[in-house]
């Protein structure tokens, strides 16, 4: 789960950089359907057709300071190694949702901890 979550705390610093003024994080869990579905969602600046195409690509950025930006396309990975999927939508001037979601039992997902603990808490 940490690991999960610090993609979602990755994305929620490019919201910022967007100048997002609101950023959503979710989190669902569907112990029946075997998934573990989180999103973050910003009313930031958004991207246009290119740049959004491009985005899971860990060789672009918009950064100046380093030429590679790993956070979305790590963010993707992580939940299609899993069996999951990723999936980003973003218009210029209204923000971007990025959501992946993971296959609970799958082998090559980062491991949860004690969501029972957590969700009783």
């Amino acid at each position: 789960m940490r690991e999960i979550a610090l993609h979602m705390a990755d994305i929620a610093e490019n919201s910022l950089a967007a100048g997002a003024a609101r950023i959503k994080l979710s989190v669902m869990i569907d112990r029946a359907a075997d998934r573990l579905t989180t999103a973050v969602e910003d009313n930031g600046c958004g991207m246009d057709a290119d740049t959004l195409y491009r985005c899971t690509d860990p060789f672009m950025t918009t950064r100046t300071a380093r030429r590679v930006g790993l956070g979305i396309a790590l963010f993707k990975l992580s939940a299609e190694q899993s069996g999951g999927s990723f999936t980003i939508r973003s218009e210029q001037g209204r923000g971007t949702r990025a959501e992946a979601a993971y296959i609970i039992s799958g082998i090559d997902r980062a491991p949860l901890g004690s969501i029972a603990d957590t969700m009783a808490a």
